[in-house]
């Protein structure tokens, strides 16, 4: 197809990369394979080189959109990494369409229980932040965006924190990241994920935003989180989980953390959420995301 084009470098370079054009727009697709996590070992990424087939399709009431075989999901990369918690669990990567110069953000989305397993297109098939991110609805965002998927064996992303914490400490290590603008957020059990590897890992984080998640008020969660902004999201109609436990615990951390808040979307289920918080540009919350410093 005209207007397309590849570079592939070779097995031994450090990725495997792709650049194809749409329109006016130029979109990086690149695979990373083989990162492996063992104990007493630093995380250290191998490359391998595999086929390749583009297939562009121009969608006129949506140009930012590429896809691959028909799917929305050419602008993120996929990638599977074995750690030591877990079985291979897989993530998708979001790199920004120029991530030359000064170090970039990270922001890590969670995904809820609808994303379990091992095929990535669960993460795209349904309303949410991965799908708006590959439909383009969220437009170019200057940042890399770590997606990963849980493995349909675990109950939730507590059963996965430090492999969780790893992957992010092998995704700065092998791209262009300010380690003081790494951010979280999720929906459902990933926003109940954003509060419980926030409190694990306080000082990883410059910012946080969970969406209809569940948080246990106690003082320890507190004092992990007394210098970290929060910025929670919950329906008042929702019920899959319960709005209170959230609006309770940003009341007591607001004693000692005056950057946490919450948004209580008046008459919002528990679906609707990420659509109305995700692509409300009032809110903005990405911008949010990718402002915030350690």
């Amino acid at each position: 197809m005209s207007g397309a084009r590849a570079v592939v470098f070779s097995s031994n370079a450090e990725a495997v990369v792709a650049t194809t054009d749409v329109g006016s727009k130029q979109v990086v697709l690149f695979w990373e394979t083989n990162t492996v996590v063992t104990e007493g070992e630093t995380m250290k990424g191998k490359y391998e080189l595999f086929g390749l087939l583009l297939v562009l399709c121009l969608i006129t009431v949506c140009p930012q959109l590429v896809s691959a075989g028909r799917r929305p999901d050419a602008g993120l990369p996929d990638a599977s990494m074995v750690a030591n918690e877990s079985s291979p669990f897989k993530y998708l990567l979001y790199a920004p369409q120029n991530d030359a110069g000064d170090n970039l953000p990270l922001v890590v989305y969670l995904p809820g229980g609808s994303g379990k397993g091992d095929d990535l297109n669960l993460l795209l098939d349904n309303d949410g932040f991965p799908k708006y991110l590959a439909q383009g609805l969220l437009g170019d965002i200057p940042a890399y965006i770590l997606i990963p998927q849980l493995p349909t064996d675990k109950r939730g992303w507590a059963d996965m924190q430090t492999s969780i914490h790893e992957l992010i400490e092998s995704v700065c290590n092998n791209h262009n990241i300010d380690v003081d603008r790494i951010s979280l957020t999720g929906h459902s059990m990933g926003g109940t994920g954003t509060w419980a590897l926030a409190v694990a890992y306080p000082d990883l984080f410059s910012c946080i935003a969970p969406l209809s998640g569940s948080v246990r008020l106690s003082e320890a969660a507190v004092r992990a989180l007394a210098d970290t902004p929060v910025w929670a999201f919950v329906g008042s109609a929702d019920s899959i989980v319960d709005p209170l436990p959230s609006v309770r615990f940003i009341e007591r951390l607001r004693l000692t953390n005056p950057e946490a808040r919450i948004t209580v979307l008046d008459r919002a289920g528990h679906f609707v959420l990420p659509r109305l918080v995700y692509l409300d540009r009032s809110v903005d919350l990405i911008s949010w995301l990718i402002s915030q410093s350690k």
